[in-house]
């Protein structure tokens, strides 16, 4: 019950903090480009960076059809995501108390709020690290 109120809470906060940001990021009008790219051609490859993130926009654009708002969106979802992973591996190891509260921190952490809010892949590579993480 309290790992699904405090996603919820992180979920909000994300889409609020994301809402008020305004502005792409330098990096986001790349991720923009790279999932144009994808939908255009079907390849997601590009120099400097990874493609994961400009698919999910790209598949995310075709639902909501606007290119900042699909990568928005999911930023947040990966942001508020990574909670999952962090809780399961924070209470395998220290238990459900700690779990409770290394969630809490997580969802509400400035830097990492912002981050999930901002149209970067950073979330994204954040969720994968984790759940990598939880796997070892």
């Amino acid at each position: 019950m309290a790992l699904a109120a405090l996603v919820v809470l992180a979920l909000a906060l994300r889409l609020v903090v994301g809402h008020a940001i305004g502005v792409i990021e330098t990096d986001g009008v790349s991720y923009i480009a790279i999932a144009r790219q994808f939908q255009a051609t079907g390849n997601p490859f590009d120099r400097l960076f990874h493609p994961l993130y400009s698919m999910f926009v790209a598949v995310v654009q075709w639902v909501v059809g606007d290119w900042e708002t699909a990568g928005r969106l999911v930023a947040t979802v990966f942001g508020a995501a990574v909670l999952l992973p962090a809780w399961a591996l924070a209470r395998g190891v220290m238990g459900r108390p700690v779990a409770v509260l290394t969630v809490a921190f997580l969802s509400g952490h400035p830097r990492l709020v912002r981050h999930s809010s901002a149209l970067l892949a950073r979330s994204a590579d954040a969720a994968a690290r984790e759940k990598a993480a939880e796997e070892l």
